[in-house]
């Protein structure tokens, strides 16, 4: 029989122990590397660094990519893949010990807290272009939806419903994750303000505001 925590606890989890971490292994970034596949292995760089065609992708964990026409051309402060994981669990501080987690097989790029049937998940994005919800009670994928391109931002709704941010456009999704409409734009970061307000990065550095309705 699975055991369930009762629901009024996972508001302190999810405040307290819910945290995203690397859980299995990624493969070495190395040179003639795309762009593109740079970003799946690593995620988002915290700066870029351009001069004509050389950008230099700097992460926070020291690591530096040097791509030269979009192609990488060195790559240096990169941990040994076996110590380089990717995946997400919870964690608890009193027991020093996991929930659970899961490893392997994903590709964690964003995360938020939302419910889905009323029962609290984590949702979480990839640069795969999946965005799954994973029951906070024991790490199961209760749901999972393609969108088509590299996700960088979930908001959860009240409603139920899902916005999601990929490289190339803002997707509305309704309670059954099924597509509204979308906004095209080239997105470098989302934050969310408020409920009902999203805060977008473009690529060119500047920023939107949008104001989110649910009718």
């Amino acid at each position: 029989m699975k055991k369930r925590l009762p629901h009024r606890s996972w508001t302190l989890i999810a405040t307290i122990f819910l945290f995203f971490a690397v859980v299995g292994k990624a493969e070495l970034v190395a040179p003639g590397m795309a762009r593109i596949h740079v970003l799946q292995e690593l995620g988002e760089p915290a700066s870029t660094m351009s001069r004509g065609g050389i950008k230099v992708l700097a992460y926070r964990n020291g690591a530096k990519i040097t791509l030269v026409d979009g192609l990488v051309t060195e790559a240096v402060g990169l941990p040994p893949s076996s110590d380089r994981e990717l995946g997400c669990g919870v964690l608890s501080t009193t027991k020093k010990d996991w929930h659970w987690k899961l490893e392997g097989g994903m590709s964690l790029n964003t995360a938020a807290l939302g419910k889905l049937k009323d029962q609290p998940v984590a949702l979480i994005g990839g640069m795969d272009g999946f965005v799954a919800a994973v029951d906070l009670s024991d790490g199961q994928v209760t749901r999972r939806q393609h969108v088509g391109s590299p996700v960088i931002g979930i908001t959860p709704l009240e409603s139920g419903a899902l916005v999601v941010a990929t490289q190339t456009e803002i997707q509305f999704l309704n309670q059954n994750w099924e597509h509204l409409h979308t906004l095209s734009r080239q997105v470098k970061r989302v934050l969310t303000v408020s409920a009902n307000r999203l805060l977008v990065c473009h690529e060119d550095m500047t920023l939107e505001l949008l104001e989110l309705r649910t009718d």
